[in-house]
């Protein structure tokens, strides 16, 4: 490539500029100006080459795979029990035509949308054996793994991507052994599955844009896992409603800007909620933890009760005079005026014994013997 150009041309002087990334001298003009030195932008990074992708592409399969065996050495370790055998019954039944399990009493999280159709899968080509349920467990773990790791990994790329996929990987990597942790994580289907819709959820969450199809999706997902596990009410129905409606309250109502900017916020709270409300409904009879409404409800009211903050003090500060006796119960009040703060004895503290000259301290509530007839 030519370094060489045209400084008496503005427009050469464009070119060269584009083209060049070393500093250059601006050469003297008519008016005797002295020199000034121009920097050209940087040019873009190179995009990695195909190689370089489908080496990248292979480690991580080499890697999941390892891991997928080592996870299947350590479930067998663990028994199986009755849970895990009734799952591969039901999923044997499935794939002989039985797909809405007609004859079942499912249990309080029926795992019907999720690892359900990992066992149907599984069961194609191994049959229905003890060993179904530790292969299945072991890919539902080594998927939670992976799923993981790439979210903590975000859009970061070269060493510092490196490093949160080994932080968020070295955290999982090796449950310890026994029926209290391999028996959770490496076995029969659990709760710690259903890990698996929600980090798919949170993944187009942090990958996807602004676009009208990613709340309609998130629902569609949220769905997909509560179906199978009414925790992703806790879980993942809750934190989006929670984040969204507070930038969105935020954004709109305390800063005054328009709704019409928030619309994606609005739209993930909107679609959250409304696929909590329908599934919930629809499958409130058919449940067998009819509570889980409640407990979201429960959970919606003490994070709206945590948002609002402290109460204020009951007491107004000057209803205590400087000129009052000094008064054990009210020794602490006074001597914390000073840092804007009234502390109220506790409830069952009578005045008269901050007032006698009892041994018992002043803010200690009276001992209360009580008997229990017995029937």
């Amino acid at each position: 490539m030519s370094t060489t150009a045209n400084w008496a041309d503005p427009g050469n002087n464009a070119k060269a500029d584009d083209a060049l990334s070393v500093e250059k001298p601006q050469p003297v003009g008519q008016d005797g100006i002295g020199d000034v030195t121009l920097t050209s932008p940087r040019l873009p990074r190179e995009p990695k080459s195909r190689r370089e992708q489908s080496m990248w592409l292979a480690g991580c399969v080499a890697a999941s795979l390892l891991l997928f065996l080592c996870y299947v050495r350590v479930s067998g370790t663990v028994p199986v029990t009755a849970d895990g055998g009734n799952n591969a019954m039901q999923a044997w039944d499935m794939l002989h035509g039985n797909w809405l399990l007609r004859g079942w009493v499912l249990g309080d999280a029926s795992y019907y949308t999720t690892e359900l159709p990992e066992y149907v899968l599984v069961e194609i080509f191994r049959g229905l054996s003890s060993e179904i349920v530790h292969i299945c467990g072991a890919i539902t773990y080594t998927l939670l793994v992976v799923l993981a790791s790439l979210l903590a990994k975000g859009d970061k790329t070269g060493k510092e991507g490196l490093i949160r996929v080994l932080i968020a990987a070295g955290i999982m990597i090796a449950p310890q052994l026994g029926p209290a942790n391999a028996g959770v994580l490496l076995l029969e289907p659990d709760h710690i599955g259903t890990g698996v819709p929600l980090l798919l959820t949170f993944l187009l969450l942090d990958r996807s844009s602004r676009r009208w199809w990613v709340p309609a999706a998130i629902g569609l997902m949220l769905a997909w896992g509560q179906i199978a596990d009414q925790t992703v009410l806790a879980m993942g129905v809750l934190p989006v409603v929670v984040v969204c409606g507070t930038r969105a309250y935020r954004d709109i109502v305390r800063r005054g800007e328009p709704a019409r900017a928030h619309w994606f916020d609005l739209a993930l709270a909107a679609s959250a909620g409304c696929v909590a409300y329908f599934v919930v409904s629809a499958l409130f009879d058919a449940l067998a933890f009819p509570q889980a409404p409640y407990l979201f409800f429960v959970a919606a009211a003490l994070t709206t009760i945590a948002a609002a903050g402290p109460a204020p003090s009951m007491v107004p500060e000057g209803s205590v005079s400087e000129d009052a006796p000094a008064s054990p119960a009210l020794a602490p009040a006074r001597s914390n005026r000073s840092n804007g703060r009234t502390l109220i004895p506790p409830l069952g503290v009578a005045a008269s014994d901050a007032h006698s000259g009892s041994d018992r301290p002043p803010f200690a509530a009276p001992t209360t013997v009580r008997t229990m007839r017995s029937t």
